[in-house]
């Protein structure tokens, strides 16, 4: 299996779907988390790629490194391991005085690969660190890792950094900000320059400004009712060209209708939970730590599975009625509470809406026999903010950007 980057969530190098309604307080870290030091990627190459500097900009960003472990380190990490009801092992969890750190084991590999570890603050209860790992496993082999997302968290639960790894090669940083009046900057490095873009309160952006790889100043632009006001491009850091706003741009009529002829793109209706999943009757299966593993409940209709995590918390709701599978999937380790729903479309085309924290919502429509996948975002009042297709075939690519009044302002 192969969990798969979506590069269509970006624009400009900045995930706008995620990170921007969560952008933190403070980008201080002080984290005091060390990695441990048993590479496995791709050997030493890979921890190369992982070491090598940044890029300088008006703000002097590292990179998080992050924990690597050979199979044979885990076998021997420290901390309960607990198992799932058939005996397969599930998690790790190392608890020590100030810190609990879970190492949740990939599915396809239980005892030889970790596909996420989540650091928890033992005084809050709350996550301050984690890290995705995206791997390809195959029968036989060595995990082969694609990717690796580390993200960080203030006590509020607000993300102030992100470091993304691609094949342990070329990585990018994101740090966050949010000032007293609400208005937030968001900076990142990759091995191709950097990028600071500047947002009021209401997410909309005012300024964006691109460096180049060795810091010099490239384009600056700037915003009037979140559309392009101005652009600035700069040579050898100096001031070479300034465009101001077009009037009257006009796109492809077939380009703005794309979203409304979209009728799969549309969120679907949240899931109010409205009772106690643990008192829910059914046939139970445990965790070996004691915990409530899963609860299969028979209906008229089908069955339902709610799954809980090994610390006790849902995971997931199963629904099969009349044949088809609903699925909704909660993130609540550590605090953070979040939850989306995934249903068929047909045998080859499945729907996921992602439901955040601040209301915002996102869909995701993925084509598993065309390889396509459409995307939309949709800020807290529902109104849509972009919409994007992508195929992994062929590599095509189409982003529409709406200013808050719905109207397209950029295309990409």
């Amino acid at each position: 299996m192969i969990n798969s980057l979506n590069p269509a969530m970006y624009t400009n190098g900045v995930n706008l779907q995620n990170n921007v309604p969560n952008a933190p307080v403070s980008v201080t870290n002080n984290n005091p988390i060390q990695p441990i030091a048993n590479p496995n990627l791709n050997g030493l190459q890979a921890m190369a790629g992982y070491n090598q500097p940044l890029t300088p900009t008006k703000r002097v960003i590292q990179p998080t490194l992050p924990t690597v472990l050979q199979p044979e380190a885990i076998h021997t990490l420290k901390g309960d391991r607990i198992t799932d009801a058939n005996g397969k092992l599930n998690a790790i969890i190392d608890k020590n005085d100030k810190t609990t750190v879970i190492y949740k084991m990939d599915p396809q590999a239980p005892n030889d690969s970790i596909n996420k570890i989540i650091y928890i603050d033992n005084a809050t209860g709350k996550r301050i660190r984690t890290q995705e790992n995206i791997q390809e496993i195959k029968e036989g082999q060595m995990p082969v890792s694609l990717g690796i997302c580390i993200k960080e968290y203030n006590p509020e639960g607000e993300i102030t950094k992100i470091t993304d790894y691609y094949e342990g090669k070329d990585f990018s940083v994101r740090e966050y900000e949010t000032a007293p009046d609400g208005s937030k900057k968001i900076y990142e490095v990759s091995k191709n320059g950097s990028y600071i873009a500047e947002l009021d309160s209401e997410d909309n952006r005012i300024r964006t400004t691109d460096f180049n790889k060795s810091g010099q100043i490239e384009q600056v632009i700037t915003y009037k009712d979140d559309a392009p006001n101005q652009t600035i491009t700069y040579k050898n850091g100096i001031p070479a060209k300034i465009e101001n706003e077009i009037k009257n741009t006009t796109y492809a009529p077939e380009l703005a209708n794309l979203p409304a002829q979209d009728k799969d793109i549309v969120p679907a209706q949240p899931y109010i939970l409205g009772y106690d999943p643990k008192n829910v009757q059914g046939e139970k299966t445990f965790y070996s730590n004691g915990n409530i593993q899963e609860i299969k409940t028979n209906t008229v209709n089908g069955t339902v599975v709610h799954k809980f995590d090994v610390l006790g918390d849902l995971s997931g709701i199963t629904i099969n009625e009349n044949g088809k599978q609903k699925q909704i999937n909660y993130n609540n380790i550590g605090g953070e509470i979040t939850y989306s729903i995934k249903e068929p479309l047909s045998d080859k085309i499945s729907k996921t809406t992602t439901f955040e924290k601040d209301g915002s919502k996102s869909v995701t429509i993925a084509n598993d026999e065309t390889k396509e996948e459409r995307h939309a975002h949709y800020n807290k009042n529902g109104n849509i903010t972009w919409y994007s297709k992508y195929n992994d075939q062929n590599h095509e690519h189409l982003g529409i950007g709406f200013d808050k009044n719905g109207k397209i302002n950029e295309i990409f």
